[in-house]
């Protein structure tokens, strides 16, 4: 594993009564942009090179009669540059990427949040895509 590597989600639309959904052009021009002027700033600083985002939404729906939690992942991707600002980081994303639910993991609704767990990050960065032993974590 690469040290110093972290996991983060990270949202895409921003705010006002009518979002705007920035991934297209996050994926276009190969960048993440976090959407406040300084909210969230010092941990978009910190993230380093070679660090690993997930662009997701988070909402609840119906399963089985039963409200759940849903994380969607909607593209995976590495940091190569970190501009320093506390906004912007340069994004290698996973081409043909194919978005994905997974239950029960809805709690990472702010716009940026770290993923610590190793079951969650498998769940998020190893999809059935990537094979993982155990103890490893997937690199792109």
């Amino acid at each position: 594993m690469v040290k110093d590597v972290t996991y983060y989600c990270v949202g895409f639309t921003w705010n006002g009564h009518n979002p705007e959904n920035q991934l297209p052009r996050f994926f276009k021009e190969g960048i993440w942009e976090n959407g406040f002027d300084s909210k969230h700033a010092s941990t978009v600083k910190s993230i380093t090179i070679g660090s690993k985002i997930a662009a997701k939404t988070t909402f609840t729906k119906k399963i089985d009669g039963k409200r759940v939690s849903i994380l969607k992942i909607h593209g995976i991707g590495e940091v190569i540059k970190n501009f320093d600002d506390g906004v912007k980081l340069k994004i290698k994303w996973k081409r043909d990427f194919v978005p994905f639910e997974i239950i029960n993991k809805g709690s990472y609704r702010s716009t940026i949040s770290r993923v610590k767990s190793i079951d969650t990050i498998k769940e998020i960065f190893g999809n059935s895509s990537l094979n993982i032993a155990e103890g490893e974590i997937p690199s792109y």
